[in-house]
């Protein structure tokens, strides 16, 4: 049957040099002009029309179009600007789609490389594309600019293609010698051919024939360049710079290549980089590619920073990051050749089953060699203090997209060689790559429309700010600040003074619902406003734990305060901690001197600086952003009180959409429930179709281990009702999202994506305690989704709470619920339930309307 495979080029010699072409081939031609390709290219359309075989012309470059549409041709017009991934993903279609046995002819691929300004991306490409068309029994032509390219990256296009072709031209005639040729062989197939015009091969065994052929090989210049393409721009931009030679398209392209593509942020970074930060960034990139938003929003943010405010500047810390290029993503699932599941989730993004593989592949893959060396390279630098690796996705913390905890951020803190430093720094360069796939990540793409974008991960390499005390590493406090304050809790702070969550420690505790811990928030207009007022209840509601590098178990651990003291900084000590003196006087009272101490930061939020500091950069971001932004930082104070600001993360602040609302007057006996002040989110007036449960009393007398089951199973009704059109919320006791499940409900995001509202219920009895969490991830979902958060407090601001009134609505728990849970979760059919919410009055009422 192999002789079914054979298919002759047109060219007679040609077929009898190689014997035959086979299906499956495909074929590079290095040519210096296009036109010597389009010889060849001639002959084969010719033959495959001859054979009524289809012919596939894939179009992307501005040179002279090969073919038209006509017949058994088929023009396939591709935009390389779309993005590698993209572009790959319509060459997959193409391929899939087409007849076994057709005829695939590219332009000019080398232009790729120029779109997309590295060697390596095109590499990639061959890599991923030839085995496709190979699977198809596809003859496939490929035309390569010689010259362009780096031998590393000619030797993986040989490695990935049946067929390596040099072709030259001199003297009136063509010249073919072949480099590679696989699974066949004979004697002369190797040897330099001339081609005649009656298209007839000749092989050149004299020397006086072969003068005129390594004339046209010297006049062709060097087959290879020494640099990636990526390289050769930027040792020229190097060398421009150094002359003063740089104009301003140079600046542009650098930022396109480095930064971003996107409008706004260009425009941003065009104003506050300078020349010499674009070079300095290349140097510390490891591979090529954008670094994506996270990291450019860090960068801008702090050039945005030291070009406006010289006072403030002079607080910040400065930075040393690397930056692992998007390139590497892409480089890294071909390597470990799963690019096929990629593209087969592209098409169906909501299998959860396949990207629960891809995601056990991305856990467990190996890096390039050539990666590993600038790995490093990196881990040397950094020697033994502790970095993070944080995601920096293409569209993370841009303009309309924030995606607030939903790739993982990963610190290293590794044993003292550079082989277990360099395993650690991979294995957590693995699990951010991982979380692309996460159930999470993955919902808020779909909400948002973004499952089609190409969505590569960049990586953010940060030396971790703070001091390495003890056994233990962390900063003096750390948290996040918003520009705009969306949700004040009293009448008399100003929304646009902005607000800070501040904890002792790292951050992690800032931006998570962390259990029985509640950070500090300080409103940036009357900072020592608290909504606390003895210290008995500013104790209870403050940190308890402390979360720090580990140099014993070389990880992130949350330590409690007391156990974490005796190694505070004196000085650090006074500003992060209080006393609680009703306690205290409490113990004296009974004979005993014990010190009871808090964490609230309360002497670093009266200190004046301070606070006006952080004012004036969250001010001067928003005035630049153009919009309320929100951020992330560390502070650390020096034993003289000098403080300094570690600018982490900036990104434009998702802001609410806020118009007037009118609140139904009705009757007390059809109001299901009234709340005032504790609600935060869009204007609201829909009608409720489903009410899901959870009674408090029932789910605390519920088995530990048993109570993520309830969250499993709001996961499957939120599954459930996905794109049904359907109004739903979520009454649950205590904090919704904790890890913790005494203290809540232990959701996810993408378990109660659905609901439209949520509503926090309080049960002092058994100790659940809704959290009006500002500036958690859990917050940032919630804002983003347009899912409106209530609290049901028992206090007055909850006018009226009347569970009563479910029994009017028809119970559907039967079709959602085991018996185990039925007592715990009930699930209801609304008939004219209505839920309005007015933010201007902050007030928001749900009832039976009649």
């Amino acid at each position: 049957m192999l002789e079914n495979l054979y298919v002759s080029s047109g060219f007679k010699g040609l077929d009898q040099k190689l014997d035959y072409v086979r299906k499956g081939d495909n074929i590079v031609f290095r040519v210096l002009n296009l036109e010597y390709f389009r010889f060849f290219a001639k002959q084969f359309v010719i033959q495959a029309i001859e054979d009524q075989r289809d012919i596939h012309y894939i179009r992307f470059g501005e040179h002279k179009p090969m073919l038209k549409n006509l017949g058994n041709v088929f023009v396939h017009q591709l935009d390389p600007n779309e993005g590698f991934e993209s572009f790959s993903v319509q060459i997959y279609k193409i391929a899939t789609e087409a007849k076994k046995g057709s005829l695939f002819i590219f332009d000019n691929i080398s232009i790729l490389s120029d779109y997309w300004n590295t060697d390596l991306m095109l590499q990639n490409f061959i890599n991923v594309s030839c085995p496709i068309f190979t699977r198809v029994q596809g003859i496939t032509l490929i035309p390569l600019r010689r010259g362009a390219h780096s031998y590393d990256c000619i030797n993986q296009i040989r490695e990935s293609t049946q067929i390596f072709l040099d072709v030259y031209y001199a003297d009136n005639h063509y010249y073919l010698t072949p480099l590679k040729v696989e699974n066949r062989y004979n004697a002369q197939m190797f040897l330099t051919h001339r081609i005649d015009e009656d298209l007839s091969f000749h092989p050149l065994t004299y020397s006086t024939s072969l003068a005129k052929y390594y004339a046209a090989v010297e006049q062709s210049g060097p087959a290879e360049q020494l640099q990636d393409s990526w390289d050769r721009f930027f040792s020229l931009m190097q060398l421009n710079y150094s002359r003063k030679e740089l104009v301003p398209e140079d600046k542009e392209k650098m930022c396109s290549m480095l930064m971003s593509d996107d409008e706004r942020m260009k425009k941003l970074i065009i104003k506050n980089f300078k020349n010499r930060d674009f070079i300095q960034l290349h140097s510390r990139m490891i591979g090529t590619g954008k670094i994506g938003g996270k990291a450019c929003g860090m960068l801008v943010a702090t050039k945005i920073i030291i070009n406006n405010c010289e006072e403030v500047a002079k607080h910040l810390e400065p930075h040393d990051s690397y930056y692992v290029g998007s390139d590497i993503f892409y480089t890294y699932i071909i390597h470990n050749g799963f690019w096929n599941l990629w593209i087969q989730h592209k098409a169906d993004p909501e299998n959860m089953e396949l990207a629960k593989e891809i995601q056990d592949r991305l856990l467990s893959g190996s890096f390039p060699v050539f990666i590993r060396q600038q790995f490093k390279r990196l881990i040397d630098y950094y020697g033994t203090c502790p970095i993070i690796v944080r995601s920096s996705s293409f569209l993370e913390d841009g303009f309309g997209n924030a995606f607030a905890g939903k790739y993982e951020s990963v610190f290293c803190v590794s044993g003292d060689t550079l082989e277990d430093r360099l395993l650690t720094f991979e294995k957590a360069i693995r699990i951010v790559y991982a979380s692309t796939m996460s159930s999470s990540a993955l919902e808020y793409r779909r909400r948002r429309n973004l499952l089609d974008s190409d969505e590569q991960m960049a990586l953010l390499i940060q030396r971790v700010s703070g001091s390495h005390l003890g056994n233990y590493y962390f900063p003096m406090a750390a948290g996040v600040g918003y520009s705009y304050n969306s949700y004040p809790w009293s009448d008399e702070l100003d929304p646009n003074a902005g607000m800070l969550r501040l904890v002792a420690g790292l951050g992690t505790r800032a931006v998570d619902r962390t259990p029985g811990d509640y950070p500090r928030l300080v409103n940036l207009d009357k900072p020592s406003l608290s909504m606390y007022t003895s210290s008995s209840s500013r104790h209870r509601y403050s940190q308890r734990k402390m979360d720090v590098l580990s140099f014993d178990s070389f990880d992130v651990v949350s330590k409690r305060i007391e156990t974490i003291l005796p190694e505070i900084l004196p000085w650090h000590k006074q500003l992060l901690f209080s006393h609680d003196t009703d306690a205290e006087w409490n113990f004296r009272d009974r004979g005993m001197y014990r010190e009871v101490l808090f964490a609230d930061c309360q002497k670093l939020v009266e200190n004046k600086e301070f606070i006006e500091t952080m004012h004036t950069i969250l001010q001067t971001l928003q005035k630049e952003y153009g919009t309320p932004v929100d951020i992330e930082y560390t502070v650390n104070v020096s034993q003289t009180g000098e403080f300094y600001i570690n600018l982490l993360q900036c990104r434009p602040l998702q802001a609410l959409q806020k118009k007037n609302v009118s609140l139904p007057d009705l009757p007390n006996e059809d109001i299901f429930f009234e709340i005032d002040k504790n609600v935060m989110g869009n204007s609201v007036n829909i009608d409720i179709d489903i009410i899901v449960y959870i009674d408090p009393y029932e789910y605390y007398s519920l088995e530990y281990v048993k109570k993520p089951n309830v969250a499993r199973a709001v996961g499957k009704i939120n599954q459930y009702f996905k794109d049904k059109g359907l109004h739903l919320i979520l009454i649950t006791p205590g904090r919704i999202g904790t890890s913790s499940p005494e203290l809540g409900l232990p959701v996810s995001f993408a378990e109660i994506s659905e609901f439209n509202a949520i509503m926090e219920v309080a049960y002092s009895k058994v100790g659940y305690m809704p959290e009006l969490s500002f500036g958690s991830h859990m917050f940032q979902d919630l804002v983003e989704a347009q899912i409106l958060y209530i609290a049901c407090m028992e206090n007055s601001h909850t006018i009226q709470f009347n569970k009563e009134i479910l029994k009017e609505c028809k119970d559907i728990s039967s079709q959602f619920i085991d018996a185990e849970l039925k007592k715990i979760l009930s699930v209801y059919r609304c008939e004219n339930m209505i839920l309005a919410y007015d933010p201007f009055k902050r007030k928001v009422i749900s009832g039976i309307k009649k």
